[in-house]
């Protein structure tokens, strides 16, 4: 008996929760259809504060056009570029934050506004690998919070995430500088990296770069024609000093000696044959 009373229960509650439902929804259609703007202001800014916000999107798409201009504009503007956010739609959240901030640049809000233009592109910067647009992007936006708000509570976050893109950037150099070296075009090889140790002087590739400048030195001298050869296995031994100069782990250290008796023994043998 007391089972069934519990299943009625139950039974009732659902009903009701749907019947709730069911009037809510039907009352937002009515609302979506409604020809009175002030109403669908209230509607929106309600949804919005109940953080329903793929219902106050429509809302404010409609209405934020009718207020341009007026005292709520800033207000419609700001929500609705964060409904975009809370909605996963960084690209467009990313746009509508930065012309929030250029459309109310003294605005109280245009500080946050910066931030989640710059935090949406970082957002949707890609893997290394890909087209890094997003990435620049997301970096001039950080660069431009850093100028506008230097004392800021968020200054923190932005320049560790600006830091986070640029080593982004930074491997992506390095990896396709490598990409020369493993393809065996190693004379763009040594210009790539020595751009790659210019645009980056504080790598932490500085070590690794270096050695394969002095492989891709040793290696475009072995296999040179002649009359390229003596200038290309000089070269390498000034790779190999500039190497065993500056840096002494022994993950190298081996294999760059090996490559200087290497590249000595073919300078013997040019001289030999003048």
């Amino acid at each position: 008996m007391l089972y069934l009373q519990i299943l009625n229960m139950k039974h009732f509650i659902i009903i009701i929760l749907a019947s709730i439902a069911l009037i809510s929804c039907s009352k937002y259609q009515r609302l979506l259809k409604s020809s009175d703007v002030e109403l669908k202001y209230e509607g929106a800014i309600k949804y919005y504060t109940e953080e329903k916000y793929n219902k106050a999107f429509p809302l404010l798409e409609e209405i934020l056009p009718l207020y341009r201009g007026s005292d709520k504009s800033e207000e419609l503007n700001f929500y609705y570029a964060y409904c975009n956010y809370y909605l996963n739609d960084f690209i467009l959240a990313g746009y509508h934050f930065q012309k929030f901030y250029n459309i109310f640049p003294l605005s109280d809000r245009a500080e946050d506004a910066m931030f989640m233009s710059a935090y949406c592109y970082y957002l949707i910067s890609p893997v290394y690998t890909l087209d890094q647009s997003n990435t620049y992007e997301a970096i001039d936006e950080f660069k431009k919070f850093e100028k506008n708000y230097p004392t800021s509570a968020l200054i923190d976050s932005v320049l560790a995430l600006k830091n986070e893109l640029l080593f982004k950037l930074e491997i992506k150099s390095f990896e396709n500088a490598k990409l020369n070296y493993t393809t065996e075009n190693y004379k763009a090889a040594i210009v790539a990296f020595n751009n790659f140790l210019k645009d980056y002087p504080n790598t932490i590739y500085e070590e690794e770069v270096n050695f394969y400048i002095l492989k891709s030195s040793f290696l475009l001298a072995k296999n040179s024609v002649r009359k390229k050869k003596e200038d290309r296995i000089n070269n390498t031994i000034d790779a190999y000093y500039n190497f065993v100069d500056n840096f002494d782990d022994e993950k190298y250290l081996k294999e760059s000696e090996s490559m200087y008796d290497q590249i000595l023994k073919e300078r013997e043998k040019l001289l030999t044959k003048k």
